[in-house]
Parts: structure tokens; C-alpha cells; sequence
């Protein structure tokens, strides 16, 4: 197979012999097409991984000298020109992400939470003098944008859609330079703004990992009218190595090709049922190819974690363990072993392995929900936190609660006891349980905001939580207050001594964060954690997980065990890997 440099088109030209080669580069997860030939764009980072992913699957290559002399050239991070002005002071870790994205054009930002990715993308649009650009955003972050601009960069003028009417947003959006618009508006409105001429996109929170719904798909066909990509994450990598392929093929397609069932094909490890059962389709048991996996990433994404870079304070766990109750108990192992029990009167059937785990999961916090079965499925997307784009009100649900709950036992003693006079975030996942939560506070006299999903107001009062130490505790509902949102209250200097003397014995910061319950989705979690461990935050991080000892809580805590062990293989520091390489010292890096 020859490799050539077609050097009028800045391309790679990767040319097979014969059928059997062309088959093997048509099967291979990687390569754009152009006529009979498959082509990588003229990076050297593109390039060699390429060429190292087809030499470990032992394809003979002969390579062209042009591109031998090409593979050669070092790769080095482009210098900052020295008339370039900052607005607010980078940290060195923020000075070498602009650095890369500066050298690569398309890039992912694969920083820890809370390490100022949206600085790093702001000073990037100014380097580059970009005239027009798109940045997609969870629908809470808008605000968070707004604020980041007017500290970073208030020399941009940017605007916000506030509908899905193109008549009335087409004149804001052309005016700006930048325009800040959540993910759902984006889908809707993609016609237009493919051809608004945008010159760089940015997809915050990298919210593109499912190859089968509409928002990967539409915002995938939009990046490809805009010359300069990158998308921001600290948590991309949270189940499989199946996590890649979309960002990927959104910063660099011809990493990963554009046929996801090749990438599937290879990464995937499948069995075919027995024959005679009732699916006789075959079933994914496992993913392999993690390091090649890694490799593809590390070639488009720059991963910087907050222990190497940013030294915040470290964070502390502590896992409260409690038994159910004794009707708790036996409703939950009756359930269990029959699929249907007897609860106060009402008579809970189960009829598939996902919703039994939804059931024993609600018994194990102290309720249950009767469901019509039409609408059962909505508890299970609680359960595994996925995020459906119209979502039901349960109008025909019943819950039934325990008269007793352990965990709401154990939460009382910690709000009255172990963290009295804390500050503190309380998450919860089910309706039910805060109604719970809300009744125990209330008993206890404690003062609390609530962010549930759905809510309209989230910046509002995350701002009014952060500056008034009278508020106590933040109640939110996962996923209600993540992604960019800072929660660390304010600190002494910021108030009056009078102030400080109307709240005897209660620290205006916050440091602390209480999970009454957990789901499976190993992203939600480290989202809440650090919502509070980021920059600006000076003391150590308290977590109080409650588990109750039920089957059903010790196996969501092991599966996001088993997901944080992916996350450390996949995300190895890449800034550091340069410095390994030899590719960069650590002192010209910094």
C-alpha cells in the first residue's frame, strides 16, 4: 500500500494495489474518502497514529519520501505572539492549552471540571481574530457564558437566542461575533445556522456521545460547513471506550472514519445467543482496544487533570452505610424473589430486570412508586440518568412511602450533628426523595433552596445561595446544577463584621456536598463533585455518600467503581505525555 503527500491539497493519499487492500482500509476506523482513494488532512498528529494503528494491524506500507521527510518535522507547540493581550491573567495550565489548540486549529479540551475551559476558548477566539462564532451549551451554562465573557473577554459581543423563530434571531446572530445558544435550539434551528458562515464552533461539555439521536447527528453535519472545531469536557469518558467516537469524528473524522459500525466492529466484543432463544441477535459482552482508544483521543485532545495542573485541596470521602428498616426489608427481598409484592395495600408487579432495579432502588430510599405500566419507563431514566428531550409528568403515579427510612435517619444526624453549621449541597434523584429531604429540613428548622430539573431560574438562585450565608443548604436534583456551575458560597472578606455576627457559628464558604442517593451515571457524579472542587476553593472537600446495604446500592457503587478505573486508563495526562515524549521540555511548556 502506497502513502504519498499530495501537497497542492494538503493531504495524505493512502493508494491501494489490489481488492484486498482496498478492502482493508474500507474496514479500517479511520480515513476521509476522495474518489478511489482513502486520505488523512497533512497533520503529523493525525498521521501517526494512523500509521501506528495500521502497522499493529500488520498492513504492509510504503511510504513516499516527501512523506517520510513530513513524519520527521518535530511537533512543537506554537509560541503565544508576544503582542497578543490577555484580559485576565492565564494559569500556566491555561497559557499551554491555548498553546495547543493555537497549533492544531481543531482540538477537544479535556480539562478537569472546573479548570477554566471556558477562558481557555475565549482567548483562543481572539488569537485566531475569529469574526463569527457558535457556541453550544446545556441550556443552564447560558448564563455561566454570559458571566465568562464579561470577566475574560468583554471586548466580544455576543448574542443569545432566545426562540426558534430564525426571523426573529437571524439579525442578533449576524451581528455578533459570538453566538451562545443551548443544544436543543441548535438541533432545531441547524439549517440556519449552517449557513450563517461560522468560522469556529464550540460544543461545551462535548453532549455528542450517542451516534444514534438527533443532536449528534444534526450538530455533526454542522461542524462540517465550519472550518475550526473544539469541544470542552472533564468528563468525556464515563462508560466505554464506544465514549470516543463521537467527539472524535466531530474535531477530526478521518481519526475515526464516518462509519461508526467499523469503529463498533473493532472495539467491540460480541457473543450470539443460544440458538432457540427468543433474540437470536448477538449481544455485547465487553470493549476492548483501550490504548488504542486513548491513542485516538490523545491525537485531537489535549487532558489535563486538576492534581497534576491545579493543586486544590484534596477531597474527602466518607461513606455512611445504613439498614433498611424491617418493612423496608421485606418488601424489598418479597419483590426481589416473586417480581411482586404487597406494599401498604398496593399491589407493585414488576415485569423486566430494569424496572425490578428501579423498584428495589426506590424501596432502598424509602418509597415506591406505583406506575401505570405506560409509564414506567420514566423511572428508569431517572435511574440511569439519561436525558430524554420531553419527558411526561407522571399524572396517574402514586408514591407510597415507609413510614420509617434509614436514610433519612442518617441524614438528620449529619445535618444536626456532623456537618452542623456547614454550608452544604444535598443531592438527591427521585421526586420522592425530596419531598423527604424537604420534610426532615423543615422539621429541623433549616434554611434551603431547591433546584429540581426543569428549573427555569437555576443561575438566579445559585447566586442567591453563594451570597447569603443565611441559606444553609443547596437541595438539587442531579444533573440540576452541573456542568460549569460554581457553588462556593462567599467568603469573610466579602461580608460586613455585621453581617458575620447574624450567623453565629455558620461558615459563609461551602466545602461540602451530601449524596443521599447515586445513579449509574459515573458523568452526573464527578459533575456534582465538582461543582464545589474548582478554582477558588480553599478548604478541603467533604462528600457524605448514604448507601443503604441493599444488593441493589452496593452494585451502583461498584459500577461506578469499575467506570472511574476506565476514566483514570483513558484520560492519562496528555500535557504530561508531551513532556515524556520529548516532544516538548517541561520548561518551554510552561
Amino acid at each position: 500500500m502506497r502513502v504519498a503527500f499530495n501537497k497542492t491539497q494538503d493531504k495524505i493519499l493512502f493508494m491501494h494495489e489490489d481488492l484486498k487492500e482496498y478492502k482493508k482500509l474500507f474496514k479500517f476506523p479511520a480515513f476521509l474518502r476522495e474518489g478511489p482513494y482513502f486520505y488523512l488532512p497533512a497533520k503529523s498528529h493525525i498521521l501517526h497514529n494512523v500509521l501506528g494503528r495500521l502497522q499493529k494491524a500488520k498492513t504492509t506500507l510504503r511510504l513516499d519520501k516527501d512523506v517520510h521527510e513530513f513524519l520527521e518535522l518535530p511537533f512543537k507547540l506554537k509560541e503565544i505572539p508576544a503582542t497578543f493581550k490577555f484580559h485576565t491573567t492565564p494559569m500556566d495550565y491555561q497559557n499551554i492549552a491555548l498553546r495547543y489548540l493555537y497549533t492544531v486549529g481543531s482540538g477537544g479540551l479535556l480539562l478537569d471540571p472546573g479548570m477554566g475551559k471556558s477562558k481557555v476558548v475565549l482567548d483562543y477566539i481572539m488569537l485566531m481574530g475569529f469574526k463569527r462564532v457558535l457556541i453550544v451549551c446545556p441550556k443552564a451554562l447560558l448564563f455561566v457564558w454570559e458571566d465568562e465573557i464579561r470577566i475574560h473577554r468583554p471586548e466580544l459581543t455576543s448574542y443569545t437566542p432566545t426562540t426558534t423563530n430564525w426571523g426573529n434571531e437571524e439579525a442578533g446572530v449576524m451581528n455578533a461575533q459570538l453566538t451562545i445558544i443551548n443544544y436543543t435550539k441548535a438541533v432545531t434551528l441547524k439549517p440556519f445556522l449552517k449557513r450563517a458562515g461560522f468560522e469556529f464552533i464550540h460544543l461545551d461539555e462535548f453532549l455528542i456521545k450517542d451516534p444514534k439521536t438527533a443532536r449528534t447527528k444534526e450538530l455533526t453535519d454542522l461542524s462540517r460547513s465550519i472550518p475550526y472545531k473544539c469541544g470542552g469536557s472533564g468528563t468525556l469518558i464515563n462508560n466505554t471506550v464506544m465514549d470516543v467516537y463521537c467527539p472524535v469524528r466531530f474535531l477530526e473524522p478521518s481519526l475515526v472514519g464516518n462509519n461508526y459500525k467499523s469503529f463498533f466492529d473493532t472495539h467491540a466484543v460480541t457473543v450470539m445467543a443460544k440458538p432457540g432463544t427468543e433474540n437470536q441477535r448477538s449481544q455485547v459482552v465487553a470493549f476492548k482496544g483501550k490504548d488504542v482508544a486513548r491513542s485516538i483521543l490523545e491525537s485531537c485532545c489535549i487532558v489535563m487533570t486538576k492534581d497534576k495542573w491545579l493543586k486544590l485541596p484534596k477531597k474527602n470521602f466518607h461513606d455512611i452505610y445504613v439498614q433498611m428498616k424491617d418493612d423496608q426489608r421485606e418488601a424489598y427481598y418479597c419483590l426481589m424473589s416473586n417480581y411482586i409484592a404487597d406494599i401498604q395495600g398496593t399491589m407493585i408487579e414488576v415485569d423486566n430486570p430494569l424496572v425490578m432495579m428501579s423498584k428495589l432502588y426506590q424501596i432502598s430510599n424509602g418509597f415506591v412508586y406505583y406506575t401505570p405500566p405506560e409509564e414506567v419507563d420514566e423511572e428508569v431514566r431517572d435511574l440511569i440518568a439519561e436525558d430524554p428531550k420531553k419527558k411526561k409528568k407522571n399524572s396517574k403515579r402514586v408514591t407510597i412511602f415507609f413510614k420509617e427510612s434509614a436514610k433519612i435517619d442518617a441524614l438528620r444526624k449529619l445535618v444536626t450533628e456532623t456537618i452542623k453549621g456547614k454550608r452544604s449541597i444535598i443531592w438527591f434523584n427521585m421526586e420522592a426523595e425530596y419531598f423527604m429531604i424537604k420534610a426532615m429540613l423543615e422539621e429541623e428548622n433549616q434554611t434551603f433552596l431547591t433546584i429540581k430539573g426543569g428549573e427555569k431560574a437555576t443561575g438566579e438562585k445559585v447566586r442567591q445561595f453563594n451570597n447569603d450565608p443565611a441559606i444553609s443548604f443547596l437541595v438539587c436534583q442531579a444533573k440540576s446544577v452541573n456542568y460549569g456551575i460554581t457553588v462556593l458560597g462567599t467568603n469573610l472578606e466579602k461580608l460586613e463584621a455585621a453581617d458575620y455576627e447574624v450567623f453565629p457559628g455558620i461558615s459563609p464558604e461551602v466545602h461540602t456536598q451530601v449524596f443521599f442517593s447515586m445513579n449509574f451515571s459515573l458523568e452526573v457524579y464527578l459533575q456534582q463533585q465538582d461543582r464545589i472542587h474548582r478554582l477558588g476553593q480553599k478548604h478541603e472537600c467533604d462528600y457524605y455518600r448514604i448507601f443503604c446495604n441493599s444488593p441493589v446500592e452496593r452494585r451502583i457503587k461498584s459500577a461506578i467503581d469499575d467506570k472511574m478505573e476506565l476514566r483514570y486508563e483513558m484520560l492519562v495526562d496528555v500535557a504530561e505525555s508531551l513532556i515524556k515524549k520529548g516532544q516538548e521540555t517541561e520548561e518551554n511548556l510552561v
